[in-house]
């Protein structure tokens, strides 16, 4: 007789999403702050930046990770005032070494 398959809860499955999308989005923000170092297209980078922090912190808290979803609104805070590379740049580097440290699915 065969064991039933393991059903995994909702919570699981979007707490698995949410580490493989994390994983894309530290690529992306990866790309673009290199773009803003090397002064290629520096607003866009900035604005990118800003929008993928959005995204993070709008699902980060819900699955648990409250301190990601601070920082990445702290970021995008930082972008939709203005603030320059080197005011934004302090803070994405914890975001992106919070995203580095979440389990890769």
């Amino acid at each position: 007789m065969n064991a039933p398959a393991a059903v995994e809860s909702p919570l699981a499955a979007a707490e698995r999403l949410f580490c493989r999308l994390a994983a894309e989005r530290l690529d992306a923000l990866e790309d673009a702050r290199l773009r803003y170092s090397e002064g290629r297209a520096p607003f866009e980078a900035l604005a990118e930046i800003g929008g993928i922090a959005h995204k993070i912190a709008g699902t980060a808290a819900t699955l648990g990770h409250a301190d990601i979803g601070r920082i990445a609104a702290e970021v995008e805070r930082l972008v939709a005032i203005g603030a320059t590379g080197p005011e934004i740049m302090p803070v994405l580097d914890p975001l992106m070494e919070a995203l580095e440290a979440l389990p890769r699915p």
